[in-house]
């Protein structure tokens, strides 16, 4: 199964994520994993009919795997306008240490980026700026 938090590779038998720190309850994780899992499942199910209720189905599924990510602190509240101007600065530096770490990796320099706690606030930050735009920034001599 993958981290339902950072995407990456998080083993069953885990209690936390290695790329970005995250841990939960493993009883929520399985049931958010076999819902996970379902819910890839049913995009292939095209050839049944919506009317067999596949649809409200699904809705189902869906609703429950939202409820599971807020058990699990996975929705952080949005930003306000003034939050969002304030935070910008930060998740481009963010973006682009974890951009610089991975090239670092390929070139081996480091045997590995894990920086957990700067990794789950890049996350963070993304989530919670959703919707709001990046400002433009001055231009420098630099």
């Amino acid at each position: 199964m993958n981290c339902p938090k950072c995407g990456q590779p998080f083993p069953s038998s885990a209690w936390s994520c290695r790329a970005c720190g995250f841990s939960a309850d493993p009883e929520l994780l399985a049931e958010w994993s076999r819902l996970d899992w379902l819910l890839r499942e049913m995009e292939g199910w095209t050839d049944l009919a919506p009317e067999n209720g596949t649809e409200r189905l699904k809705e189902h599924y869906l609703t429950r795997q939202y409820e599971l990510e807020s058990s699990l602190g996975l929705h952080p509240p949005a930003f306000t306008a003034q939050e969002a101007r304030e935070a910008w600065p930060e998740y481009l530096q963010l973006k682009r240490l974890f951009k610089e770490i991975k090239n670092w990796v390929a070139a081996g320099h480091l045997k590995t980026g894990l920086l957990p706690a700067k990794f789950a606030r890049l996350i963070e930050l993304g989530q919670r700026l959703e919707g709001h735009r990046r400002p433009r920034y001055p231009k420098n001599d630099g």
